[in-house]
């Protein structure tokens, strides 16, 4: 924390990235399924049935997601911008195989601060096997308890606990496997998250009452024309963040597109400016105010932001271009080394043999002892750093040193031995 901080072009494009995929979850995702979550268990769709109940629970799924993920790679992206490195929070939890490898993808720093402070030390998995299952369910009452005093917080906790406990029953080694096979891993992503989204009706609804009316309307069908285009916008915004967790997680990065071209990333930051700036959710919000006033809001920090990546980028797209000169310079680099190695004394006492290497090797960090280990025995080498020398100008040989009139930064003076 302490140590002093360089820019670093690249490591700020990935922040910026990190700013828009996180505006990206928030405002596009977040709050738009959060206009679906609001009017299902609101009740502006009617009664709890069926399909109001499923539309609910799955925009509210996808709404908790996009705020939570949104909101820590917003801070991330922030704080990488100014030179730090924060852990990721969100690891694609909807593509867990398991109640244990959703808590390792979801909400990471909780679900760890859960782990050390509450569960291994109430006695983890030493003090037996009936033991293990009371600690996992008192972990997860709490945990429950840790996000508000209401007993819907509680349940939600208890049916995560009874989940881990079932778990760790039936596995060999206390820890669930994956799938081998692709229909095995979907089967059990589409299983776990229908039963995380179960438990999102307790977290969602304040009381036990309205939740329980939530669940029980799963057994009552109907059907109304609202319902469908309801279920379009809800298709739509949930498979944007579904497609863009699907290619972390194939790509197993921090970063979205991180192994692709970076014309690749350049583009996926204009569409996610242009995404946030035009179809970003105007809700209500307290303070009185106004959906025009946040669209306004919404479009400059978008702006802003547009700008930051495009200055990110032209130094990106710099920095590319240096690496790209002094990767050649290196190539060169390697090429005289080779050279300098082969040349041998034309006598044993002739002081007329003499080495020149250019300053390419003080500004790529060569070592001077490795240096001098390489050319002995052969060489007596000593070097005379001359000062305010252009990092392309090195030469090697007399000849070329004095004709061309350049000035390197290393000298390397090379006698043979015994003189």
């Amino acid at each position: 924390m302490q140590r002093p901080r360089k820019w670093d072009p690249a490591k700020a494009f990935d922040g910026l990235v990190l700013i828009l995929e996180g505006l990206f979850r928030k405002v596009v995702i977040a709050d738009n399924c959060a206009l679906l979550a609001n009017a299902a268990f609101g009740g502006h769709f009617g009664t709890p049935n069926t399909i109001t109940v499923l539309i609910g629970t799955y925009a509210f799924a996808w709404q908790i997601y996009g705020d939570f993920s949104g909101y820590s790679s917003i801070a991330r992206g922030s704080a990488q911008l100014l030179g730090f490195h924060f852990m990721v929070n969100f690891c694609q939890p909807y593509f867990a195989q398991s109640l244990q490898d959703f808590w390792r993808r979801w909400h990471i720093s909780l679900s760890t601060w859960l782990r050390d402070y509450l569960y291994i030390g109430l006695g983890g998995n030493r003090l037996g096997k009936l033991r293990t299952y009371i600690n996992l369910m008192l972990t997860m009452l709490l945990g429950g308890l840790w996000h508000g005093a209401n007993w819907t917080f509680v349940v939600w906790g208890g049916i995560h606990g009874v989940g881990l406990a079932i778990e760790r029953l039936f596995s060999r080694q206390g820890d669930v496997s994956d799938s081998p096979t692709f229909l095995g891993r979907w089967a059990r992503r589409v299983f776990i998250f229908h039963l995380v989204c179960l438990s999102w009706i307790f977290f969602r609804i304040p009381t036990f009452r309205g939740a329980w009316e939530q669940v029980t309307g799963l057994a009552h069908w109907h059907w109304a024309p609202d319902y469908g285009i309801a279920i379009q916008f809800l298709a739509v915004y949930a498979l944007l963040l579904f497609l863009l967790d699907l290619q972390i997680e194939h790509s197993k990065g921090e970063y979205l597109f991180e192994l692709q071209p970076y014309t690749v990333r350049v583009a996926a930051g204009f569409a996610l400016c242009a995404l946030i700036t035009l179809i970003g959710a105007n809700q209500a919000v307290p303070f009185s105010t106004s959906s025009s006033e946040i669209r306004a809001a919404t479009r400059a920090i978008a702006l802003l932001l547009t700008g930051l990546f495009l200055y990110s980028a032209g130094l990106e797209v710099v920095t590319r271009r240096d690496l790209s000169r002094i990767s050649r310079i290196q190539r060169r680099i390697h090429e005289d080394l080779s050279a300098a190695k082969s040349i041998a004394p034309r006598a044993k006492n002739d002081p007329s043999t003499m080495l020149v290497v250019g300053s390419s090797l003080l500004l790529t960090g060569v070592d001077r002892a490795s240096l001098k280990k390489e050319l002995a025995p052969n060489f007596l080498v000593t070097l005379l750093p001359i000062e305010n020398t252009q990092f392309e100008d090195w030469y090697f040989g007399l000849r070329r040193l004095f004709a061309e009139g350049s000035r390197p930064s290393i000298v390397v003076l090379s006698y043979p031995r015994g003189r």
